[in-house]
């Protein structure tokens, strides 16, 4: 058994069920809530449920500085589908295509090519419930992606989190994370070719309390969209005041999951994986320039809510967003991302600050969902 189920096994006991410690705890309580809330009606995902129950119990008892937050239940639920798609071989059958038309050139078309043509598995296979082997995978994914304790020890893909913009995307097959192609973060037949890093992919405090690394981000994200679309941030924000936590506060708790159609979140989340977390600030520009023109007749704040919903649901081009992405944002380096990070992270103290003074004083709360 390896390290990564025996986290998802110890939170279980003989007979399959939860841990009392764990499942009558309030996150056992949470999860349980959050399990037919996740992707309803979706015949994959409710395969998946018991086994997603597993991994998100299994990451707070394996990151308990980080805990479990809603939205997490999406991400960990999509990288489960994402893993058994793997293994069924639903994302290679694109490149085997081709793999096939260059043996076929290659061997003149000799019976053993047509032989190994015939061995390929039927698509689509019908939805199952994920092994022990890749509830794994899903948990070390959600790991890499959210553990960001600083005694943690992770892996992600060689070239995970680089710091240098490049303005390329990854845009060979569509997997989770490079899972089903050759750069595969979690192989479920091989031992993890993995580069150990300490952290997580996604910022710092992501989900923490008061989600103060998410409040960072979308602050982030503000700065950033104002010199590239001055007239959309002077609409939206300041006509509308539809500040940037209206609008993306979803996108980046959920990694875009509920958000954008299932396939191209699936491609967005390889660029996340192989090239860090700048890539949330990329799609998110990306998708404000894409629907701007409906952002800009939007009369009020829900408008404009509707219009970037309903323009991020509409996106089943995701070759068109990742070329938006890579092509059209411009160059981000991770400097000038970190800069915007260091002055919304001082609007954000101010906040908190605020928020304590006045809880000292009697008035208001917070917290995470």
């Amino acid at each position: 058994m390896g390290e990564g189920h025996a986290a998802v096994a110890s939170a279980m006991n003989g007979n399959g069920e939860s841990s009392p410690t764990t499942a009558k705890s309030a996150v056992g309580r949470q999860v349980d809530l959050d399990l037919p809330r996740t992707f309803p009606g979706n015949a994959r995902v409710e395969l998946c449920l018991p086994a997603l129950r597993r991994v998100l119990l299994a990451f707070a008892a394996h990151a308990p500085e980080v805990g479990y937050c809603q939205s997490m239940n999406f991400i960990a639920a999509l990288l489960l589908v994402a893993t058994v798609l793997a293994d069924d071989g639903e994302f290679h059958e694109e490149e085997d295509d081709e793999s096939e038309r260059r043996r076929r050139r290659e061997s003149n078309g000799n019976d053993n090519s047509k032989a190994n043509s015939s061995k390929r598995k039927p698509f689509p296979q019908p939805p199952r419930a994920p092994t022990p082997r890749e509830e794994e995978t899903a948990f070390w994914l959600l790991v890499a992606l959210a553990d960001d304790s600083s005694s943690s020890s992770i892996s992600v893909p060689a070239g995970g989190g680089a710091a240098n913009d490049k303005k390329k995307s990854t845009r060979g097959g569509g997997g989770v994370g490079g899972i089903g192609g050759s750069s595969s973060p979690a192989s479920s037949s091989s031992a993890h070719p993995h580069l150990p890093l300490a952290g997580s992919i996604l910022p710092p405090g992501m989900y923490g309390r008061d989600l103060k690394g998410c409040r960072v981000e979308l602050g982030a994200l503000a700065r950033l969209l104002r010199p590239r679309q001055p007239r959309l941030a002077k609409h939206v924000f300041d006509a509308l005041s539809c500040d940037a936590s209206l609008l993306a506060t979803e996108w980046f708790l959920c990694l875009f999951a509920t958000s954008l159609p299932a396939e191209t979140t699936a491609r967005l989340w390889d660029s996340l994986f192989v090239e860090g977390n700048k890539v949330l600030h990329r799609a998110a520009l990306a998708l404000l320039k894409r629907h701007s023109k409906s952002l800009l007749a939007a009369g009020n704040a829900g408008s404009a809510m509707r219009a970037a919903r309903d323009g991020a649901a509409g996106e089943h081009d995701a070759e068109g967003l990742l070329g938006t992405c890579f092509d059209g944002v411009g160059s981000l380096p991770m400097s000038r991302i970190e800069h915007a990070r260091k002055e919304a992270g001082k609007e954000v103290e101010r906040e908190v600050a605020g928020r304590a003074a006045r809880r000292a004083a009697g008035v208001g709360g917070g917290g995470r969902g």
